[in-house]
């Protein structure tokens, strides 16, 4: 009986091992002298700094995949792959609205090419150039802004540079990186002194715009210190208690990104404003707001603010005047609580605003929130407020 068992144990194991072998070796050859058919009825239609082609797949079981080759610049060659379940490669890269040649290859499964099928295209203007067209350089206190429009959301880096030594020799002052249908950005820390600047555009593929050459000079200002700002208590309309510890002193001591350290109102009705006594005459250029950035674009952040000003405290609005009115809006224009990376980084170094050239000089300043993002109906929460200007000390 033994016996009989080891022999049953035996022949089960032989007849395992031989299936398993006879398994391992079934596989399909594909004929290694097989090249697959070309694709066919080609179709062109051409986008900025870009082309798409659809075609018809070839009706062959040996095809692999379909891929475009073609030279978006001297000697660089771009390759573009789409499996054989789709029927449209798309070629990026371009810089210009030259004519360019693409070649059009089928692949088999054994890695062979077709003859290539060659085709002609001629993309639009690329974002590089027509962001370019769309560049606006102006003079600020302390430095410059820059705006412009990218409709087509492309990642776009704008390169600004200085002749600070006025020798012919560009020095990099500021890359900015985005993907924004529009926007605006500023240099600052520069000296108060005419000097050249050079800006251009530059994409991932190293296609370059132009260069834009001006000539400007930004305005004097300076950081008003957290000291000057006293927070004022006897004006009955002002909405300035907080929540527990997180109080108004928190915004105007320099402390950026701690959770512990933010402004939280105690009220939840809009509009709400509280005042601060700076002690002397200050002409704000800009400011900073930074908002709780531990939790990004939620409903309690700031929205609509403005700032007011003036020299005769009161209570009664009309011994005030407007200086500013501002929103804050996230780069990428994504609805709430949804953001980017740039929306990210940009809320992470400040929100920047500017005041007009031309308001005056005022001793009082009232902080007015409009609404948070959620729309109100809900306290406001606020890390840190930041002017620029100039401090009439006399």
């Amino acid at each position: 009986m033994k016996r009989l068992r080891f022999f049953l144990i035996i022949i089960v194991c032989t007849t395992f091992w031989l299936g398993c072998k006879e398994e391992g070796q079934l596989y399909y050859l594909y004929d290694s002298s097989s090249i697959p058919a070309q694709v066919s009825d080609v179709k062109i239609t051409s986008l900025p700094g870009s082309v798409n082609l659809t075609y018809k797949i070839p009706i062959d079981k040996n095809l692999s995949y379909v891929k475009a080759v073609y030279e978006i610049q001297p000697g660089v060659f771009r390759e573009a792959k789409s499996s054989l379940y789709r029927d449209t490669l798309n070629l990026v890269g371009f810089g210009d609205t030259l004519t360019y040649k693409v070649n059009i290859y089928s692949v088999g499964k054994n890695e062979k090419e077709s003859v290539p099928m060659t085709v002609s295209v001629k993309p639009l203007l690329s974002p590089v150039k027509t962001v370019f067209n769309t560049l606006s350089v102006d003079a600020t206190f302390g430095g410059l802004n820059i705006t412009f429009k990218n409709e087509s959301k492309a990642d776009l880096a704008i390169i600004v540079m200085s002749d600070t030594a006025s020798n012919s020799e560009w020095v990099p002052l500021f890359t900015h990186y985005t993907a924004a249908p529009d926007g605006k950005f500023s240099i600052r820390g520069l000296q108060a002194k005419e000097s050249d600047f050079a800006l251009y555009i530059r994409d991932r593929w190293n296609n370059k715009s132009d260069t834009l050459l001006t000539t400007l000079t930004p305005m004097y200002e300076e950081l008003i210190p957290y000291t000057y700002f006293k927070l004022m208590t006897g004006l009955p309309s002002d909405k300035n208690k907080g929540q527990g510890k997180y109080v108004i002193a928190n915004i105007f001591n320099g402390k950026f990104g701690d959770r512990e350290d933010w402004y939280k109102s105690e009220d939840d009705t809009y509009p709400q404003w509280f005042t601060m006594d700076m002690g002397v005459p200050v002409i704000f250029s800009r400011m900073k707001l930074f908002q709780a950035s531990q939790y990004p674009y939620v409903p309690d952040w700031v929205k609509e603010f403005e700032i007011w000003g003036t020299n005769e405290l009161s209570d009664d609005w009309s011994k005030w005047v407007m200086l500013g009115k501002f929103e804050s809006v996230k780069p990428s224009g994504l609805p709430d609580p949804s953001y980017t990376a740039e929306d990210l980084a940009y809320e992470r170094a400040g929100e920047d605003y500017d005041f007009p050239t031309s308001i005056p000089a005022v001793r009082y300043m009232r902080f007015k929130v409009v609404s948070n993002r959620g729309g109100g109906g809900k306290f406001y929460i606020l890390n840190e407020l930041t002017f620029w200007g100039q401090i009439n000390n006399q």
